[in-house]
């Protein structure tokens, strides 16, 4: 076995000397690991040529030995490839803080002595707390101005038009109440589609730029198993657990967890 670094005696022009391991050597040139080594020259032969000196010559024990040069042949095997370095996907930004703290919608100052109506195009560029239900031909939130509905009631926010958020728009309500926004005048048969540009005829709610949406809904219970099998025309469900935030008139979907009898397979066909 070779050690770790071979040193190898520099060449002299006019015919060289070799040098092997534990023999006395001029000092050495360059370092070479032993698989550099067993990757130099060729296997017969114990000399390499290298300008007009000859490189020097390693013993190993199993007999034999190989030419080592200061440089790795360029026909040789190639380095195992390295293992792509694993890059851990960056955590999403905090979202940024919601300031509740603006102008009133229902402040008739803060508009000029009348608050927006139906058919009334508003555009917010400062900080607004919507505080009463109110309906509105359409809505532009500019960069830098922000709407944000009072938690502390149940609030209705209608508009005939578009909803374009450019700033920050955030219905985050207590669990005791309910933030709505309505379009009630949506004519679907209207509807052409623009990709990301906003279209007057598709009334809609659009975030655009760096626009920051906030909805936080109600926690509720996603899914639960019935206590019994179901029948067919049964009225009533028994659960396996009593749901959180279930309310009259949600709408249930009721699905099977049996695993599905497989169809017979038909009779194989003869000729």
């Amino acid at each position: 076995m070779l050690p770790p670094t071979i040193r190898s005696p520099c060449a002299r022009s006019g015919g060289g000397h070799r040098g092997a391991l534990g023999e006395r050597a001029a000092p050495a040139a360059v370092g070479r690991t032993a698989a550099d080594a067993d990757l130099a020259g060729g296997r017969n032969g114990d000399r390499g040529r290298r300008g007009s000196g000859a490189a020097p010559v390693a013993r190993r024990s199993g007999g034999g030995s190989r030419p080592a040069t200061a440089r790795r042949r360029r026909d040789g095997p190639s380095a195992p490839p390295r293992r792509p370095r694993r890059v851990r996907p960056a955590a999403d930004p905090a979202p940024p803080p919601v300031d509740d703290n603006g102008r009133k919608w229902s402040d008739a100052k803060g508009w000029g002595g009348k608050p927006p109506g139906p058919g009334s195009a508003v555009r917010i560029t400062d900080k607004v707390v919507l505080d009463t239900d109110a309906r509105i031909g359409s809505l532009l939130i500019d960069t830098g101005g922000s709407l944000v509905f009072a938690k502390d009631r149940s609030l209705t926010l209608e508009s005939g038009g578009n909803v374009e958020v450019r700033g920050t728009l955030a219905l985050a309500p207590d669990q005791a109440h309910t933030h709505t926004l309505r379009f009630p005048d949506i004519d679907e048969r209207r509807f052409r589609g623009g990709g990301t540009t906003v279209v007057d005829s598709d009334t809609g709610l659009w975030v655009t730029g760096q626009g920051y949406l906030r909805l936080d809904g109600a926690p509720r219970t996603a899914w639960v198993r019935a206590a019994a099998d179901l029948k067919a025309g049964d009225t009533t469900l028994r659960l396996a657990a009593a749901p959180d935030g279930w309310q009259p008139g949600d709408e249930l979907a009721v699905t099977p967890t049996a695993r599905p009898t497989p169809s017979p397979s038909p009779p194989p066909t003869t000729w």
